[in-house]
């Protein structure tokens, strides 16, 4: 039991870490908007995930009256000491029950020794938001989500970035992983990137995190280096699933920005889309982030969605 689990009344049902039994009922509520058959395939994804690891089985609570579900909620624990939240979902009208769920997986997620617990979620969903502020979440941005589509034929080629200047390193591990740890410290310096996120990770648990995005590892992460020194970095994630790329990060030094080096990263990760075959890269950018929004629209992107993210410090 975590301590959300124990606030309740004599009127209200406790929370409780859901049995086996639960599991699926619980994931089939809590992914009702997925179509159909996605939902299927989900559903039967997270439930071997489940049988695998004791810390996500943790984390799925719900309450169960009279031989039937009534909400749950998730607090599912990734890699860098994070816990993505999957807002309440509950059976009825008992909005109170939203909130005590979301507390309830915000709590798991602590006791299961995340660093930081985080939503993210539709801007237009009013209950979501309500029951996760209840939780002690709080909006620190709104993020776009960006597509680029590989053109269909090698017209237009992307230029290469190369030359005395500005020059490019494949990331080596373990050899290079200090060195990419001290240059993400760096590049949050004066971010206008989510900057509600300094300080609440180390760039290890960071990178922890990124690790785990996509199937590739760090098969497709790079250095950009100008004038001799190490300007920026170029972190994508391989989906073959569903045939993409993901730009999960890219960062410059504080110095060089405003030089044209946020052009040659996103240039780059085109160019690796194109390479790697698969047919579109995406990406994420904070809103109130005009410069790389800038750069994101010059290079062809396109918003197709918007999210907003909610997070809770565990300090």
């Amino acid at each position: 039991m975590v301590d959300g689990m124990n606030n309740s009344t004599n009127q209200e049902p406790p929370i409780e870490v859901l049995s086996a039994q639960w599991q699926r009922p619980a994931l089939e509520l809590l992914l009702q908007g997925l179509a159909r058959d996605s939902r299927s395939c989900e559903i039967e994804r997270l439930l071997v995930r489940l049988a695998d690891l004791e810390t996500l089985r943790a984390g799925l609570v719900g309450v169960v009256q009279s031989d039937q579900l009534l909400g749950a909620a998730w607090a599912e624990m990734q890699p860098g000491r994070t816990a993505t939240i999957w807002p309440p979902c509950i059976v009825g009208s008992d909005e109170k029950l939203g909130g005590r769920l979301a507390l309830a997986a915000v709590e798991a997620a602590f006791s299961a020794g995340a660093k930081v617990a985080q939503a993210v979620i539709s801007p237009l969903e009013v209950s979501e938001l309500r029951w996760l502020e209840a939780a002690g979440l709080r909006p620190v941005a709104d993020m776009e989500c960006l597509v680029w589509q590989v053109p269909s034929s090698s017209a237009s080629p992307l230029d290469e970035a190369q030359n005395d200047v500005m020059q490019w390193k494949n990331y080596a591990a373990p050899t290079d992983r200090r060195r990419l740890e001290a240059l993400l410290g760096q590049s949050w310096i004066g971010s206008l990137d989510c900057p509600a996120l300094d300080g609440m990770r180390e760039p290890a648990e960071v990178l922890d995190g990124y690790l785990a995005a996509g199937t590739s590892q760090a098969q497709h992460w790079c250095f950009l280096r100008s004038c001799g020194a190490d300007a920026g970095c170029l972190l994508l994630a391989e989906h073959a699933d569903s045939d993409e790329m993901e730009l999960v990060y890219m960062g410059l030094v504080a110095e060089l920005r405003g030089h044209g080096h946020g052009h040659a990263l996103v240039q780059m990760a085109q160019r690796l889309t194109r390479r790697s075959g698969r047919s579109r890269l995406t990406t994420a950018v904070d809103a109130a982030n005009a410069p790389a929004s800038a750069v994101y629209a010059a290079a062809g992107f396109i918003c197709y969605d918007r999210r907003r993210v909610l997070l809770r410090s565990c300090a």
